[in-house]
């Protein structure tokens, strides 16, 4: 799913991260009675997590957007998506690489 940057500080809207979940050969999965979290971490160390909106859920389209105070500091961090319908129906999905740089000075 590839790169995706922000920087320390960003967050609300305009800091939204977006994924489109496909199977592993390629297929948009209906995520319609799913729950989507994303878990981003570096390696072993948890840096953040959260629910994700469904923003097309028939086209796989789901979206993550940061709150306050958690992207805060500079880094890749790994990007897995928690897919879950039931206690049954279970799948992480590789989702990408979160780079977090430091703001450019504005003077």
């Amino acid at each position: 799913m590839g790169r995706i940057t922000r920087h320390v500080g960003d967050f609300g809207p305009l800091a939204k991260m977006s994924f489109v979940v496909k199977d592993s050969e390629g297929a948009v999965v209906n995520l319609t009675s799913y729950t989507v979290n994303v878990i981003v971490s570096k390696t072993t160390a948890f840096y953040f997590s959260g629910e994700c909106d469904l923003d097309d859920a028939v086209n796989g389209l789901c979206s993550y957007t940061p709150t306050d105070g958690q992207i805060d500091a500079t880094g890749d961090y790994d990007i897995q998506l928690k897919i879950t319908k039931s206690t049954t129906d279970l799948v992480y999905v590789n989702a990408g690489i979160l780079t977090v740089k430091t703001p450019l000075p504005e003077s």
